[in-house]
């Protein structure tokens, strides 16, 4: 359970939050361990759970995170405050049903769950714990002038598809010297898997779900596997008491 500081006044000084990050992809790498690393002054970053050995030992040998967990509930019996998760999206809403039972505050990435009843699912179960979900892109103009157009248009809105078509990546996070996990069972990625299928089917029905993969079928890129989103972190500079290790470890690596 979170420390009880009820009894400490307004005006003391705050503690560090013991954090642990569940998920060391490619958002976890590039935006939160990074962040975890750089506010140390906030946050003691306590442990790194992922379901590759490869990436969560790396992960946490270079922001010097002690424990690298095989497991989120693994990482929550180390007594955390909050946890990150960072996961891919079918996995959000059991490891925030997780954490909370825990009685672990979440910041979640987005989005926080697949389905409205598993939304309900969270709230119902958040009693007096904080879950925040990641949504960095709130206060983007473009996205505000969205909602405004959508607000003047039709009554009902069925269906909104949102695609970037830049399938590369590479140029926005090649130069943090990311992990990439090739060790992950092959059973928890088909289950992954198989449940965002079904979260799609259940949304949408088999023959819009039919349409959707027609048309990123026919997105640039698609024809040899990759992913037509891209996601965008800035890193930022370093603290005066030392710069961020994924930053200089990108610098010393062999070409």
């Amino acid at each position: 359970m979170p420390p009880d500081t009820s009894h400490e006044s307004l005006d003391s000084s705050p503690t560090r939050l013991r954090v642990g990050l569940f998920g060391a992809g490619l958002v976890g790498q590039a935006g939160h361990a990074p962040s975890l690393w750089e506010e140390r002054e906030r946050f003691d970053f306590v442990a790194v759970a992922d379901a590759s050995p490869s990436v969560r030992h790396s992960v946490a040998a270079r922001y010097g995170v002690p424990h690298a967990c095989a497991t989120l509930e693994d990482a929550l019996s180390l007594g955390l405050d909050a946890i990150v998760i960072a996961v891919p999206d079918p996995a959000h809403r059991g490891a925030v049903l997780t954490a909370l039972d825990a009685g672990v505050h979440v910041f979640c990435e987005k989005p926080l769950a697949l389905s409205l009843a598993e939304c309900d699912e969270i709230l119902a179960a958040r009693g007096d714990l904080v879950v925040q979900c990641g949504y960095m892109k709130l206060y983007d103009p473009a996205l505000q002038r969205m909602v405004e157009r959508l607000t003047e248009g039709p009554v009902e809105l069925v269906y909104l598809s949102v695609e970037v078509n830049d399938p590369d990546q590479a140029p926005f996070v090649d130069h943090l010297g990311l992990v990439v996990g090739r060790d992950v069972p092959q059973g928890l990625i088909d289950e992954m898997k198989d449940r965002g299928r079904r979260a799609v089917r259940e949304a949408l029905g088999a023959e819009q779900q039919k349409r959707q993969q027609q048309q990123e079928d026919d997105l640039p890129g698609a024809d040899v596997g990759h992913e037509p989103r891209v996601a965008v972190w800035t890193p930022r500079r370093g603290k005066d008491d030392g710069e961020c290790p994924a930053k200089s470890l990108s610098r010393n690596r062999s070409s």
